[in-house]
């Protein structure tokens, strides 16, 4: 069961959920927003200072810029691994590669 104030994210919509005052039984009013919507500001790996992570932007902007740079590495992560999410568009930053394809020329495992 969804509780009130409950955050619900269903593929690229996001809606909040309420207290339904008519008494319908209803517990959810959808307030469906797109998760980029255009109140979110647009980021870019030029848009950001690597140096260190002050927690913003959002982690879902960092993974879906991430989705854009390393769509490989970006597989392998889940959305939620801030730290892992930030190293690897900081490794694109610094070198201007693919994190994913640095790791592969090492020999190492991703993830």
């Amino acid at each position: 069961r969804v509780r009130e104030g409950e955050d619900i994210v269903d593929g690229g919509k996001c809606s909040r959920t309420t207290s339904d005052m008519s008494g319908n039984g209803s517990d959810i009013k959808d307030a469906d927003v797109d998760r980029m919507s255009s109140d979110s500001p647009t980021i870019s790996i030029s848009s950001i200072c690597w140096s260190e992570d002050t927690g913003s932007p959002p982690t879902t902007q960092l993974y879906s810029l991430l989705q854009s740079v390393d769509p490989v590495r970006a597989a392998v992560l889940h959305p939620r691994e801030r730290r892992k999410i930030w190293r690897s568009l900081q490794v694109f930053s610094q070198h201007g590669v693919s994190h994913s394809k640095l790791l592969e020329e090492q020999g190492c495992n991703t993830g």
